[in-house]
């Protein structure tokens, strides 16, 4: 499959959500405000049912010191189904700006592309802040 990176709207709150293992929420600390610069798939876009889709972003902090957190969203085009997700922390300490990965994968992922080995999913990508912006 070679799934499109194209930005969609959010997932309502009331949107089905697969595969969106729940992750431990990060200590969110300080005063950092942190901001989505680009993501992308990487890999050329190629997921595998194994390991799902290895989603990369760079973030800018142009706050404080602190912990933030990324959530990266495989959904359909309107951005009502997330098949599969995956978070990574934002921590100033790695400096104020940051590139982070993480693989997507969920069993309802991989239904969707053994049942069409052409279909495509959109990267959404959420920024939680500390001081909650």
């Amino acid at each position: 499959p070679n799934p499109g990176a194209n930005p969609s709207p959010g997932a309502s709150p009331n949107s089905p959500v697969y595969g969106a293992t729940p992750s431990p929420q990060p200590s969110l600390s300080g005063n950092a405000t942190w901001r989505l610069v680009r993501a992308q798939f990487m890999n050329g876009g190629r997921c595998t049912t194994s390991q799902g889709c290895e989603l990369q972003g760079t973030f800018t902090n142009s706050g404080g010191q602190g912990v933030g957190q990324a959530t990266f969203n495989l959904t359909d085009q309107a951005g009502d189904t997330t098949y599969a997700s995956c978070s990574v922390p934002l921590d100033s300490s790695q400096g104020n700006q940051v590139t982070v990965s993480c693989y997507a994968n969920s069993p309802q992922l991989d239904q969707l592309f053994l049942s069409d080995p052409n279909a495509s999913v959109y990267l959404n990508v959420q920024v939680q802040n500390p001081n909650g912006d």
